[in-house]
């Protein structure tokens, strides 16, 4: 029986579907939803380890007002 992680959360991640593998089909890749609306794929290895847990660029902060832990993205346009 092969792994489904389709809607499991990982740190600000949540699995949407299986997506295309890469390296000739020997990784098992991920489309996965950022809290903040970005999409990434991302291997089964990163997910379970928790190596990745967002986009990549969320940064999670104290909101000093309220007190509450908030989630921001950097721009698209810091794309290198």
């Amino acid at each position: 029986m092969k792994l489904d992680l389709t809607g499991q959360r990982f740190g600000q991640l949540t699995v949407a579907f299986r997506a295309t593998s890469n390296r000739n089909n020997r990784i098992t890749m991920w489309h996965c939803i950022c809290d903040c609306g970005q999409e990434k794929d991302v291997s089964t290895c990163h997910l379970r380890s928790g190596h990745t847990k967002s986009c990549g660029r969320c940064q999670t902060f104290i909101d000093e007002k309220n007190h509450m832990a908030r989630t921001d993205c950097m721009p698209l346009s810091a794309d290198i």
